[in-house]
């Protein structure tokens, strides 16, 4: 969809602000978030609802994923793919309606 200049410019702003200023954030927010979940699924019981692992396992997947970039450890054949992974919507979107999911069950209970 194209966009008109100044809004053009507007976006590309923002999103440079974001990528300079706030990126350090994502790395230690999802560690925490991980960290938290954790903690959650430890202190919760829910054993018959295979949807807490799930979420967990994904979210350990992507957090890796990025400490991986983060190290710069990712080799070079493969940096490609796993970044269009770390950063695609539809991983987030998936994890965001396991975990939807897994508390739903949990909440009709």
């Amino acid at each position: 969809m194209p966009i008109e200049g100044t809004l053009k410019n507007f976006v590309r702003r923002v999103n440079n602000f974001q990528k300079k200023n706030l990126m350090f954030l994502h790395t230690y927010l999802s560690i925490a978030a991980l960290g938290l979940g954790i903690l959650h699924l430890t202190l919760s019981s829910c054993i018959a609802n295979p949807f807490p692992e799930l979420g967990l396992i994904l979210t350990g997947v992507l957090v890796t994923t990025g400490l991986l970039f983060k190290w710069k450890v990712v080799p070079v054949f493969f940096r490609k793919a796993l970044y269009k992974f770390h950063a695609s919507l539809m991983v987030t979107g998936i994890l965001l309606v396991i975990l939807y999911a897994g508390h739903a069950v949990m909440g009709s209970d």
